[in-house]
């Protein structure tokens, strides 16, 4: 008390004394409460999203070159010339096959009509009509064997392909003598005899294209014959390994889903491949045999109508005649092979030739790409590689054409495997437009929105709602007149808007708080 008497009875203390104090009550009085940020738990629809870019490319693109030297004498294009499939682009100067081709036609028809002077005597129009019957059939079984050796080579390429590439991640050491499955399976057995079988299939590729190397078009028909039953027998063993693989594949342990699906995935793209090639070879084979039947009946028709005619002679003629058609249709491919023609309808990218220019065997000197077809190439990391799958949607914008001119795909291809980008592991995605348009054009930069998963009616909150404690996902439950309460939840998809799905742990129209950190 006297304290305060001695401060009243100093005026230059009390005056700050009660300014300071007015000034704290004041405060107290007009302070704000502090407002807890908030977020209520509704019912909503949760899009997850991979975003890449990529570049846009033709779906075909091929780049021709002769399989021989030449001069060049003619150029029908230019780069940015629109050309229809089966044009010629560019042709080798040919005038000497062109001069061993009317020699050989003629030599033919000299053939033909020896051919004819032994014949006759029967009937002019029925031997007429018996001999074109003939030569048709002649021909169409010389024009089977022509296909023999591209066939097989086909089918070789295709096994080939099968086994060291659609299925080489299945196994390592797959070229020695002790190939082994890069996976476990649960039946050591199967797993044994893949093992075994991937060894033994090297060997039938190494002896079949050893078999395959020597025939050409001009093999005599019965080493086409042999090559023909030979690489049935191959493709058979390839099949069964093939099958076999995929009882390892389906008996795989330890393995994600998605690896295994992968797998699955490459054995029957390389399964399809090696069937189709064996029903190629069979069915080239049982054409040739019905054929063969089909000459040798017309051929013994025309020797009735020849009786008067020693069977010797005219067997002996009739070979010079198909010598003779032999080396007209050999010549007729030479000068084939001196022209180029476009396997395609689209635009030339590439015309590095002139006319006068000496051009060599297997250099690319022209390019073709589709015209309107289209498609994206993008890199998919490691990281965002399981969440997308063929067939997921695609929101598409250009560089060129800003956000606002939007585009619409969907993916069409995911590579199996990786490919790395600065030491960051990818995976090469392909997505194809939906609609074609003249807009886009090659090398565009597209942004590409992949939707890989859509929940509808599922609870969602903000992702920043979402504290994590000693391992656990938590939420603050908000109560106005109590502390909050903290709950375990579990968490979906995470949105690309910043929401999550929430599983577990929250009901619909429960406040939270959004920030609890």
């Amino acid at each position: 008390m006297k304290i305060l008497r001695r401060i009243f009875r100093r005026p230059f203390l009390v005056i700050p004394l009660l300014i300071i104090a007015g000034i704290v009550i004041l405060f107290w009085l007009t302070r704000k409460p502090t407002v807890v940020p908030t977020a209520k738990a509704v019912l909503g629809t949760i899009i997850e999203e991979v975003t890449v870019t990529g570049k846009t490319k033709p779906v075909k693109s091929v780049d021709l070159a002769f399989e021989k030297t030449g001069r060049v004498s003619r150029v029908d294009v230019a780069v940015g010339s629109h050309v229809a499939e089966g044009q010629i682009l560019v042709e080798l100067a040919h005038n000497e096959l062109s001069a061993q081709l009317q020699q050989a036609e003629a030599t033919l028809a000299v053939q033909q009509a020896n051919l004819a002077d032994l014949r006759r005597g029967s009937r002019p129009e029925d031997i007429q009509i018996k001999q074109t019957e003939l030569a048709k059939a002649e021909q169409d079984l010389l024009s089977e064997y022509a296909d023999v050796p591209n066939a097989l080579n086909d089918a070789y390429a295709k096994a080939d392909d099968a086994v060291r590439k659609q299925i080489d991640e299945l196994f390592i050491n797959d070229e020695t003598g002790n190939p082994q499955l890069t996976l476990q399976t649960s039946e050591a057995q199967t797993e044994t005899d893949v093992e075994f079988k991937r060894f033994l299939a090297s060997q039938e590729l190494k002896a079949w294209r050893n078999e395959l190397d020597p025939i050409t078009i001009i093999s005599p028909s019965s080493s086409l014959d042999a090559a023909l039953v030979s690489s049935i027998t191959h493709l058979s063993f390839i099949s069964n390994f093939l099958n076999r693989t995929m009882d390892a594949v389906v008996a795989a342990i330890a393995l994600p889903q998605a690896t295994i699906t992968t797998y699955k995935t490459s054995v029957a793209t390389a399964r399809t491949n090696v069937s189709t090639a064996l029903q190629n070879v069979n069915a080239q084979s049982q054409t040739i045999a019905s054929q063969k039947l089909t000459v040798k009946k017309t051929n013994d028709e025309l020797r009735l109508k020849l009786a008067g005619t020693a069977p010797e002679q005219i067997a002996a003629q009739e070979a010079q005649v198909r010598q003779a058609e032999a080396n007209t249709a050999i010549i007729r491919a030479q000068i084939a092979n001196t022209i180029l023609r476009s396997p395609l309808a689209g635009v030339v990218t590439k015309a590095n030739i002139k006319v006068g220019e000496i051009v060599g065997p297997n250099i690319s000197i022209i390019s073709v790409i589709s015209a309107n077809q289209l498609e994206i190439e993008a890199n998919v990391p490691e990281a965002d590689v399981a969440k997308i799958k063929i067939g997921n949607a695609v929101r598409i914008t250009f560089d060129a054409y800003g956000d606002e001119t939007k585009f619409a795909g969907h993916v069409t291809f995911i590579d199996p495997a990786e490919t790395v980008i600065e030491g960051v592991p990818t995976y090469k995605t392909t997505i194809e437009l939906d609609v074609e348009n003249p807009l886009i054009k090659p090398g565009l930069t597209a942004n590409l929105d992949i939707v890989a998963n859509i929940h509808e009616g599922v609870i969602v909150v903000p992702q920043r709602s979402i504290a994590y404690r000693n391992g656990d996902k938590v939420v603050l439950i908000y109560k106005e007149s109590a502390p909050a309460e903290e709950r375990k939840v579990e968490t979906g998809l995470r949105g690309s808007d910043g929401n999550i799905e929430i599983l577990s742990g929250l009901a619909e129209g429960e406040l939270i708080v959004r920030s609890p950190e």
